[in-house]
């Protein structure tokens, strides 16, 4: 049960950053395509 739920968190923090990322990037490409909601 531990060991399932920490695989879970890894990978739910991994998308969380990996998405924050992809945004980040976006909007230091193309900072006027949309607005974002912190």
């Amino acid at each position: 049960m531990t060991v399932i739920s920490y695989v879970i968190s890894m990978a739910t923090t991994d998308i969380a950053l990996s998405y924050n990322i992809y945004r980040f990037n976006e909007d230091y490409i193309f900072p006027t395509s949309h607005f974002t909601i912190p």
